[in-house]
């Protein structure tokens, strides 16, 4: 079964690094989860996530209910 690098960024208003962090390890390998610095317009935080998976669909669907997700990229590797 193919597996995906996914690196994306993480938009949340009532959320921190360690939440994320232990709401995706059990979802998949090799993840980084980072906060990025704010830009002043954008309200709340954003962090820059990359994990290893076999099935994205479950990252998304798992990020989606703590904020927007932006900056999606999505590399197969065999």
């Amino acid at each position: 079964m193919p597996s995906y690098d996914l690196e994306f960024v993480l938009s949340v208003h009532n959320s921190n690094a360690e939440f994320i962090r232990n709401s995706l390890s059990g979802l998949g390998q090799a993840l980084e989860v980072s906060q990025l610095a704010q830009d002043g317009q954008e309200k709340g935080i954003s962090f820059k996530i990359n994990i290893l998976v076999e099935d994205p669909t479950i990252i998304f669907d798992t990020c989606a209910e703590f904020g927007r997700i932006k900056s999606v990229k999505v590399q197969e590797r065999s």
